[in-house]
C-alpha cells in the first residue's frame, strides 16, 4: 500500500470516520488474526479477539484527538500488537475465571505444530506465546497473568515438553 494512501486512512481514523476504520481493518486484518490465532483454541474466539481489539485501536486513535506523525504506522504496528496481546491475556483471565482451563486430548499426532500451540491449556498456551513468540521474560509473564514466576517456567517447561512430544509424532507419520 502507497504512503500516502496509509496516511489518508490514519488520518481518518484519527477523525473517527467509519469508510477509513474499515479500511484500515480490511488492511491489518490478517495481522491481528496471525497473532489472536496462537492465543485461542477456536476460529470464533480468535474472531472475536481481534474485533475487540480493533475496537480498541480505534477507541485510542479517537480519544488521541488528532495527534496524528506522518510515520506513526510502524508505532501504530506496535501499538496494536500490544492492544492485541493484552486483550488476549484478558481472554485468558476469563477462562481461568470461569473454569475452563482444560486442553482438548487428542489421541492422535495433530498435522501441524501450530495446531499443537493450539491444544495447549491456556495457561501453558498464553506463557508459551509470551515467552518463546513475543519474547517476554517470566518475570514480566507472572505479573500479566498473575502467577509466580517459577509457575511461568513450569508452565513453559511443560509446554515444551508437550510440543517435542507431538513434533516427533508428526515427523513419526510424515516418514511412514
Amino acid at each position: 500500500m502507497a504512503d500516502h494512501k496509509i496516511t489518508s486512512i490514519l488520518k481518518g481514523c484519527f477523525k473517527n470516520d467509519r469508510k477509513s476504520q474499515k479500511e484500515l481493518y480490511r488492511q491489518f486484518h490478517g495481522f491481528a488474526m496471525g497473532i489472536c490465532y496462537r492465543y485461542t483454541n477456536s476460529r470464533e474466539a480468535c474472531m472475536d479477539l481481534v474485533n475487540r481489539s480493533f475496537l480498541k485501536l480505534f477507541q485510542s486513535m479517537y480519544q488521541a484527538n488528532g495527534n496524528f506523525r506522518e510515520h506513526s504506522v510502524i508505532l501504530l504496528k506496535v501499538q496494536f500488537k500490544s492492544i492485541l496481546i493484552s486483550t488476549c491475556i484478558d481472554y485468558y483471565h476469563n477462562i481461568k475465571a470461569t473454569g475452563n482451563n482444560q486442553r482438548n486430548v487428542i489421541g492422535e499426532p495433530l498435522d501441524k505444530p501450530i495446531e499443537a500451540i493450539r491444544e495447549l491449556s491456556p495457561i501453558y498456551r498464553m506463557v508459551f506465546n509470551l515467552f518463546v513468540i513475543e519474547g517476554y521474560g517470566h518475570r514480566k509473564i507472572s505479573g500479566m497473568l498473575g502467577i509466580s514466576i517459577r509457575d511461568s517456567e513450569i508452565c513453559l517447561s511443560e509446554a515444551r515438553r508437550y510440543l517435542k512430544e507431538q513434533l516427533k509424532a508428526i515427523n513419526r507419520l510424515r516418514h511412514n
